[in-house]
C-alpha cells in the first residue's frame, strides 16, 4: 500500500507542476501577444514567440492530464 501511496503522491505532484507550466508558459503567450500591438517595428518576433508560448503551453497541459491519467490508472490497479 505504501507504494501506491507512493507513486500516487509522485504523479499528483507532476501533475501540478504542469499545471502550473502551462500557466506560466500562458502568460508568456499573452505578454508576447500584448507587445505585439505595443511594438509594431518588432511584431513579427513577438508574434512567433506568442505562438511558440502557446505550443509550450499546450504541451506542458497535455503533460498535466497524461499525469492524472497515470493516477487514476495506478488507482485502479490498486482496487484490483
Amino acid at each position: 500500500m505504501a507504494d501506491y501511496q507512493k507513486e500516487e503522491k509522485e504523479h499528483k505532484h507532476r501533475e501540478e507542476l504542469g499545471e502550473l507550466g502551462a500557466a506560466a508558459v500562458g502568460a508568456y503567450a499573452l505578454d508576447e501577444k500584448h507587445k505585439e500591438k505595443k511594438d509594431p517595428e518588432d511584431a513579427a518576433k513577438h508574434k512567433r514567440e506568442e505562438e511558440i508560448g502557446a505550443a509550450a503551453a499546450l504541451g506542458t497541459g497535455g503533460y498535466g492530464l497524461h499525469e492524472n491519467h497515470e493516477k487514476k490508472e495506478d488507482k485502479k490497479e490498486e482496487e484490483y
